[in-house]
């Protein structure tokens, strides 16, 4: 029995499509609220697989009494009309994809279909993360000769949609500086290593 007084407006539920309606997805499409799902077909327990089911997460802009929520849920197709309250959006959303779980098979970020403008990437990349993918983009870059930033957007749209946060976001900025100045490298023949022979 939960207590109805108590409000809350992140929730995760997870639905079996055999059991759930045949619109489950438009009937979770119609509510129009931010969130993400991803369906879960690679898991296995011990050396058994499990059944296929999909994890949903939903953040409402408004906080929902336990028995308002649970009707969202049944409306969806969740199983058995349960849901658990999300404590921690970043821990929940990273766990969609078993990036804290290396034992678990790892899903791809593109297997995430987000609602109403919901930002999955955001979530999921803590700082220590966003210093590591920005160093590999650089470093990309870097080995491949790409010195102009439509260059390196046309490439994460076609092959590296997992960049693009980076790329377009706070961090773009740091990427296209690093541009520049390469840029500015290679048009003036600027050799480090002239530099020190001649200090020496």
């Amino acid at each position: 029995m939960f207590n109805d007084k108590v409000r809350i407006n992140t929730f995760a539920f997870i639905l079996y499509e055999d059991s759930a309606p045949s619109d489950w997805e438009e009937r979770l499409l119609s509510l129009h609220v931010p969130g993400c799902y991803i369906k879960h077909d690679l898991d296995f327990e011990g050396n058994k697989p499990k059944k296929s089911h999909v994890h949903v997460l939903i953040k409402t802009t408004k906080k929902h009494s336990f028995g308002k929520v649970k009707s969202i849920v049944e409306y969806v197709g969740g199983l058995n009309s349960i849901f658990t309250e999300v404590f921690s959006i970043q821990g929940y959303a990273r766990y969609l994809c078993h990036l804290d779980n290396p034992e678990k098979h790892m899903y791809d970020f593109n297997d995430v279909k987000c609602m109403c403008g919901f930002d999955y990437i955001n979530y999921i990349f803590k700082q220590e993360d966003n210093v590591t993918i920005v160093t590999e983009i650089i470093k990309f870059c870097k080995e491949n000769g790409i010195l102009s930033y439509s260059d390196l957007v046309d490439y994460c749209i076609d092959s590296h949609p997992d960049w693009l946060k980076a790329v377009y976001g706070y961090h773009g900025r740091a990427i296209r500086e690093y541009m520049k100045s390469k840029n500015w490298t290679v048009m003036s023949n600027w050799n480090p290593r002239v530099i020190k022979q001649n200090e020496s």
